[in-house]
């Protein structure tokens, strides 16, 4: 829950609902480590082990679902960093940001900042993407990129 927090997420409580039940199976199917750790383990810490373990345990948990945990746990798993859905990149070329995917995103970020910490470096990067993702859900992305394009020219 501290994730979601730090992250400003919306839905939290939906959110954290969800998190709840990965807890319940984590209790009863990975011997009590509700941390997602003895998960991460067996899947050798590789993102797309860690999806799959995660839809094939996890009753109503889908690809989806997958892609907005890993959006906020990847401040704490290093593994899953950088990490941007397609929802994501959507948003982001919407508001004008010149990016294919999260690692163009991170390249972005990381040159925005002056941080040489990996964890403060991918914690900046979760809240882009928790921005990006909350404008795209509440239709903004057009009224950003217009006001960033007005600003750029404005400065030039």
């Amino acid at each position: 829950m501290e994730s979601l927090h730090r992250s400003k997420t919306l839905h939290k409580d939906k959110t954290a609902g969800q998190i709840i039940g990965i807890a319940e199976v984590c209790q009863s199917e990975f011997n009590g480590d509700w941390s997602l750790n003895a998960l991460r383990e067996q899947a050798s810490h590789d993102p797309a082990e860690e999806r799959d373990l995660i839809v094939k345990s996890f009753k109503g948990y889908g690809p989806k679902t997958v892609e907005i945990f890993f959006r906020r746990v990847q401040v704490d798993w290093e593994e899953v960093y950088p990490f941007a859905d397609d929802s994501t990149i959507k948003a982001a070329k919407e508001v004008g940001l010149q990016v294919e995917d999260a690692e163009g995103l991170k390249e972005l970020v990381d040159a925005a900042i002056d941080e040489k910490d990996d964890k403060a470096r991918r914690s900046a990067f979760g809240r882009v993407v928790d921005v990006l993702v909350y404008l795209g859900l509440e239709h903004k992305t057009e009224e950003v990129g217009s006001k960033i394009a007005a600003d750029a020219n404005g400065k030039e």
